[in-house]
C-alpha cells in the first residue's frame, strides 16, 4: 500500500509520520498527515502523485468521500 515518494523535504519528513501513525492504528492523523502533502503535489502539478497519495488516504480513511472529487479532477487533467 505505502509507496515512497522522493520529493521534496515535505514529504521526506511526514512519510515516515503518517507511516508510523497507520501502524498505531491512528489512521484518521496518518489522513491529516497525508493530505496536505498531496495537495502540494496537486499545486506543484505533480498530479500522478497526488493521486496515488490521495488514493492510499482514501485506502486509510474511505469515508473522507471529497477525495474522489479531487481525483476526478486529477485524472480529468491527466486525461483517464
Amino acid at each position: 500500500m505505502w509507496e515512497v515518494f522522493n520529493h521534496g523535504s515535505q514529504i521526506r519528513a511526514k512519510y515516515p509520520q503518517a507511516r508510523s501513525l497507520v501502524h498505531e492504528r491512528e489512521k484518521e492523523m496518518a489522513a491529516d498527515f497525508l493530505t496536505p502533502v498531496a495537495d502540494q503535489l496537486a499545486r506543484e502539478g505533480f498530479a500522478q502523485k497526488a493521486a496515488a497519495l490521495y488514493k492510499q488516504v482514501l485506502q486509510l480513511v474511505p469515508e473522507r468521500v471529497e477525495l474522489h472529487g479531487t481525483l476526478a479532477v486529477l485524472y480529468t487533467g491527466l486525461g483517464l
